[in-house]
């Protein structure tokens, strides 16, 4: 079973009693679900308030994010902080709209490699 959760920081949470255990990437603000033993362990850890349990139908539910997806210059401060995270790009709630969208920017360029 998932719960759905508003999480309450921005970052990296290790989701588990155990070190190395899963971990967890939130933006401050942003609503998601979360495995019930990991909510729990973040919930006591202040990181997330949980809203609910998940029921089944909305398990099931996936949605085309490229049919919604808008251009980043479009985005608000708050999206493109999640559209980073999603693409794994380092971002923190410091940072401008235009230091978030270099960080994806960068992310997005080729590696030429030149070293070797």
């Amino acid at each position: 079973m998932d719960m759905r959760v508003k999480f309450l920081k921005s970052g990296v949470f290790n989701a588990s009693r155990v070190t190395g255990g899963p971990y967890i990437t939130a933006v401050a603000g942003v609503e998601g679900v979360v495995e019930t033993v990991a909510a729990g362990i973040l919930h006591e850890r202040g990181v997330v308030e949980i809203l609910g349990v998940v029921k089944k139908a909305e398990e099931r539910e996936t949605k085309d994010v490229a049919d919604d997806a808008k251009p980043v210059s479009r985005m608000n401060k708050d999206d493109l902080l999640v559209h980073a995270v999603e693409k794994g790009v380092t971002v923190t709630d410091e940072m401008t709209k235009a230091e978030i969208i270099a960080a994806l920017d960068a992310a997005e360029e080729p590696d030429t490699g030149g070293g070797e």
